[in-house]
C-alpha cells in the first residue's frame, strides 16, 4: 500500500501485484483502533491474458492482529469487458486496528476461454479504507 494506483489500461506497471492460481490475503495495521466501514479495491480483468477477477472477496477485522471477525463477504461475477474492476465493499462501522482482505482466486479458467482448464492470474491494486 504505497498510495499509488495501478494503470487503468494495463497491468504491467509496477503498481499491480499478481498471483498465479493463488488467493490474495493482505493485512493492514491501522496503528490504533479506527472506525471504518468501507474498503475500496481494484482488480484487473483480462481473460485474453489469463487474468481473472476473484470469485469472492472477504473482509475481516481485529483489535489484536490475531483474532479476526468477519465483517463482510461478496461474491463477484466476471464482467464482459476487460480492464480495471473497482469494488467498494461496505459493512457496519466498527473500531478495528487490523483489516484482513481475502480475495479468492477465480479457480479454473472456464472452457472455451484462453487458458481453459488452467489456473488464472489474480491482479490486485491499491486498497483504500474509510
Amino acid at each position: 500500500t504505497n498510495g499509488v494506483w495501478g494503470g487503468n489500461s494495463r497491468f504491467s506497471d509496477d503498481e499491480w501485484l499478481g498471483w498465479n492460481g493463488l488467493d490474495f490475503e493482505g493485512v493492514i495495521d491501522l496503528g490504533q483502533p479506527t472506525e471504518i466501514a468501507q474498503a475500496h479495491l481494484r482488480f484487473f480483468h483480462k481473460p485474453s491474458s489469463w487474468i481473472w477477477i476473484p470469485s469472492q472477496v472477504s473482509i475481516w477485522g481485529s483489535t489484536d492482529g490475531t483474532n479476526f471477525m468477519p465483517l463482510t463477504s461478496q461474491q463477484l461475477t466476471p464482467p464482459t469487458q476487460e480492464g480495471v474492476v473497482s469494488l467498494d465493499v461496505r459493512w457496519q462501522a466498527k473500531a478495528i486496528q487490523y483489516v484482513k482482505i481475502v480475495a479468492q482466486s477465480y479457480g479454473t479458467i472456464p472452457p472455451n476461454m484462453v487458458g481453459a482448464g488452467d489456473k488464472p492470474w489474480l491482479f490486485v491494486d491499491e486498497i483504500g479504507l474509510e
